[in-house]
């Protein structure tokens, strides 16, 4: 025999003995189950038949038991049922009840508002009429208080209109006078060759001053300005001293002024020569 014959002989040897121990523990542990579930002998454990009959009778019981109380519940929530009906028919009744009390209250309030709101509609209206009494008294008192003081104003007023007639009697001779100096002036004026009518603003004084700037475009600056009586839109006329005498350049027309200085154009038209500085400009030539 080689060695694996003696192996194959060894490990049957040894599941053997396994099998052999297994055996015996079953041996060891094994019950009957019949005489378990069928025993009735006094002083050992009832079979489990048998304790599947009392606990099938104590199912039965508890059923019976179970029933009862059923019913017994119906019972109860019938009656219990029948008094909430009740209960809940009373709480309407109450609650319609208490709805018309409510409306009745609600009326009673408003009827006492209104007759809150009378009442002090009342007493402001007595309160007004005292206060028109009053005012009416008053107003008595200061209209014959205004009758008075009116009459002597009267009185005054017609000392005052006797003394204003005098005055307007004395105002129109003194205006007859007026109209014939005016008129004795106006006859000066247009012998004079001035036109009366011509309006103040557009009139310059007479002053005269000197070119002191010639600038470009036709634009100057003179020595006078706003301070002298000069306003934008005047003319004037620029003349030059040569031996003593006056030779005519051209006219200006202001444009801009300030205090003591203006600018002008040089109106084309009537420019006789260049205008240089400190020719003379002058509102009027002699």
């Amino acid at each position: 025999m080689n060695a694996l014959g003696k192996l194959f002989v060894v490990l049957i040897l040894v599941m053997s003995i396994i099998f052999m121990s297994f055996s015996m523990m079953v041996y060891a542990t094994h019950k009957n189950w019949y005489e378990i579930v069928l025993n009735q002998e006094p002083g050992k454990p009832k079979g489990l038949k048998f304790q599947v009959q009392e606990l099938r009778q104590q199912n039965q019981e508890l059923k019976n038991r179970l029933d009862s109380l059923k019913q017994e519940f119906e019972q109860q929530l019938a009656a219990k049922t029948q008094a909430l009906a009740k209960l809940e028919a009373q709480r309407q009744v109450l609650q319609q009840e208490r709805d018309e009390r409510q409306r009745q209250l609600t009326d009673l309030v408003q009827d006492e508002r209104k007759a809150v709101a009378a009442m002090d509609a009342a007493h402001k209206t007595l309160a007004n009429l005292r206060e028109e009494v009053n005012r009416l008294r008053t107003n008595y008192r200061e209209v014959e208080q205004e009758k008075e003081t009116n009459f002597k104003e009267l009185v005054e007023t017609m000392d005052a209109l006797h003394v204003a007639q005098n005055q307007l009697d004395t105002l129109k001779e003194e205006q007859m006078a007026l109209n014939e100096q005016v008129a004795r002036q106006k006859a000066l004026l247009e012998r004079h060759g001035l036109d009366p009518n011509e309006p103040l603003e557009g009139t310059p004084p007479t002053v005269d001053g000197i070119v002191t700037v010639v600038g470009r475009r036709g634009l100057v600056e003179i020595s006078i300005g706003r301070d002298d009586g000069i306003r934008p839109g005047h003319t004037l006329e620029v003349y030059r001293r040569i031996g003593g005498q006056s030779k005519y350049v051209g006219r200006l027309q202001v444009v801009r002024t300030d205090p003591d200085r203006a600018v002008a154009k040089i109106l084309p038209e009537y420019r006789k020569a260049a205008i240089q500085v400190e020719d003379r400009v002058a509102t009027r030539l002699n």
